[in-house]
């Protein structure tokens, strides 16, 4: 997952940026160094988003690195995609396609709910992946 522009202590924060931020700071597990609690993702970086960016870098990439701030293709964007769950970063990635896949055909909320047009295949596609993802995340809070 990439971002567009920076994120954390002194950062651009667009907010669509700061979701994907988010969303992967909560899914990295916190022994690895995720956020603990879970972020509330609203595209604001807030204190809590930049607390939790900075206690990412200090245990993945030294104290020495730990910047408080997330550029486009940096080493700690990378360490965050190699660690989060592959279930949510794959809910992710289908969201991504569904939506991108959505607005290339104009596709309306009526047809959504009634499974028109030749992209109800993505959609489909996206269903599972959040499926997976939710059966997932209730037997890991169920351990």
């Amino acid at each position: 997952m990439e971002i567009k522009a920076s994120v954390g202590e002194n950062g651009a924060n667009r907010a669509s940026d700061v979701q994907l931020v988010q969303e992967l700071l909560n899914a990295v597990p916190p022994e690895r160094g995720g956020a603990d609690p879970e972020l509330k993702v609203d595209g604001v970086c807030g204190p809590k988003t930049k607390t939790a960016i900075l206690k990412f870098q200090r245990q993945n990439l030294g104290g020495d690195r730990a910047d408080g701030r997330i550029d486009p293709k940096h080493p700690t964007l990378a360490k965050l995609n190699e660690l989060a769950d592959p279930l949510h970063t794959g809910l992710l990635a289908a969201l991504e396609e569904f939506v991108e896949d959505a607005r290339k055909h104009r596709i309306t909320l009526s047809s959504l709910e009634h499974g028109q047009g030749s992209w109800s295949h993505t959609a489909l596609q996206f269903q599972k992946a959040l499926f997976s993802y939710e059966q997932a995340r209730k037997k890991r809070r169920n351990a």
